[in-house]
């Protein structure tokens, strides 16, 4: 009986769709069949006959090697030891570079057996890993950049992103990459997936879940070695302190305009109720009736009231520095907290931090005590149920893009910074960016006047405010003013 030859048994045609390049040899190294991929790349090399079917493959690796190629004697000992019987396989990466491009490959061998069990041969496998090399160097050049870098196949799945990049696309840590679609799970509108599958660029601003930070993406057509459509490239770079300065700045021009508007009635309504209340002292002064004087008395504590309110739109509108005063900044929080102690909520736990221990700034300790007791009041208003509020101060050296992000005019330079973080209910984004307009207020009985009277006693002390938020978590307000050498006012 006839036994099948085992070419027939590995079935060529099968051998013949794979993209690797494999070749069967006979037990003196003698190529008795190619593959079409095997053949096809021996045609992009110059048709080198000593590649094809009939070529001895152990004389064609002795070529190589006198030619300079030391990777060769490696496989030529490698195979050599396979078709001996002595080894149960090899292995081995190689540069095979063309005229026009890098190119790596590895080379796989093993003993091919007989139908009998007897030694009949070697399989011989090479496979381009151009490809997965790039992309190791491209994991080690970017794994560490400023930058945030993604990379993603053809078909969209993720295969790199660095710690930045990750952080951008929301992918954890220890997260499978290939979880993560370029075309769905980043939700692009169809415009922009439209013009990246056509071979354009696309860029969109994207913001974490927790609403800490913003990163803008740049996401186009990448090719890691040399082919056209080898997938995309996505460059990350964090802009939170950019929107933070924008959206500062366009809160500054709407109070700017809101507080003409404010002087304007401050100053009317100052005028009527000087009026008001002088009336209202000469009536109480030219009667007897105790319902009238009750009644007079009503009117007085509403119209102090106002005026009081009056008062606060006119200091939101004062441009000029505060006046001058050494002021020992943990004496002035200390004397907050112990304040807050006692009238806060006993739901309400208070922490005290202390990191700008001698710290001074100069400016009115009457405002600077006001705007505290004001983010304090704050805090409690957003912790009905209670919570816990952590008072912390510590002085910074801030860069000209963090100093801006607080408030527009400010430059980089060393700051006193003291938070007010709450353990609340955070607020959305449209609050958020409302939240220093004079009358703006979410509570039933707020005049609307507390954070921007902070923000105005900030900026008359050449400081800043700065707001991080987010819904269900919780809120922290940092004022931001700049430290002086000077000494404590006594």
């Amino acid at each position: 009986m006839e036994h099948q030859s085992p070419i027939d048994a590995l079935c060529p045609v099968v051998l013949d769709t794979l993209p690797e390049h494999i070749a069967i040899l006979d037990a003196s190294g003698t190529m008795i069949y190619v593959n079409r991929a095997w053949k096809r790349f021996c045609d992009d090399n110059g048709g080198n006959a000593t590649c094809l079917d009939g070529a001895n493959y152990l004389d064609t690796c002795r070529r190589s090697r006198d030619l300079g190629a030391p990777e060769a004697d490696g496989i030529l000992q490698g195979l050599g030891e396979v078709l001996a019987g002595r080894s149960p396989g090899f292995e081995l990466e190689y540069p095979c570079h063309s005229q026009t491009e890098r190119r790596f490959f590895r080379v796989f061998i093993r003993p091919l057996p007989s139908v009998d069990g007897h030694l009949h041969g070697a399989v011989v496998t090479h496979i381009n890993i151009t490809g997965q090399r790039a992309l190791e160097v491209f994991r080690g050049s970017f794994s560490a950049a400023a930058l945030g870098v993604a990379l993603f196949s053809v078909a969209g799945t993720l295969e790199f992103a660095n710690p930045l990049g990750r952080l951008a696309l929301g992918v954890a840590e220890h997260a499978q990459l290939e979880a993560l679609d370029l075309f769905t799970d980043l939700r692009f509108g169809e415009d922009h997936l439209r013009r990246l599958r056509t071979g354009g660029t696309i860029t969109d601003q994207r913001q974490q879940a927790d609403g800490l930070r913003r990163f803008e993406l740049t996401v186009s057509p990448f090719s890691l070695y040399g082919g056209s459509d080898e997938g995309f490239l996505m460059v990350a770079q964090d802009v939170t302190a950019r929107h933070q300065a924008e959206a500062s700045l366009r809160r500054a021009e709407r109070a700017d305009l809101l507080g003409q508007l404010a002087l304007g009635l401050a100053h009317d309504l100052n005028n009527d109720l000087s009026s008001m209340l002088g009336f209202a002292d000469l009536i109480s002064s030219q009667t007897e009736d105790a319902k009238i004087h009750e009644r007079i008395h009503k009117i007085l504590v509403a119209g102090r009231h106002a005026a009081g309110l009056a008062r606060n739109l006119l200091s939101m509108t004062r441009t000029h520095r505060s006046a001058a005063d050494g002021i020992n900044l943990e004496e002035l929080i200390d004397e907050v907290a112990g304040m807050l102690e006692r009238v806060l909520d006993r739901r309400i736990t208070i922490h005290c931090e202390h990191g700008a221990m001698g710290s001074i700034i100069q400016g009115d300790a009457d405002q600077l005590h006001s705007a505290l007791l004001n983010l304090a009041i704050n805090a409690r208003d957003a912790m009905p149920e209670g919570g816990e509020l952590h008072i912390r101060s510590r002085v910074a050296e801030l860069t000209g893009e963090e100093a801006a992000a607080c408030t527009p005019e400010l430059t980089g330079g060393r700051y006193a910074l003291v938070s007010f973080t709450d353990t609340g209910m955070g607020m959305e984004e449209s609050v958020l960016s409302r939240i220093f307009d004079p009358f703006f207020t979410t509570k039933a009985k707020g005049s609307g006047l507390g954070l921007p009277s902070v923000l105005a006693c900030m900026r008359q002390h050449g400081g800043g405010l700065a707001v991080r938020t987010q819904p269900g978590t919780g809120s922290s307000f940092t004022l931001v003013l700049p430290l002086t050498a000077g000494r404590p006012h006594p």
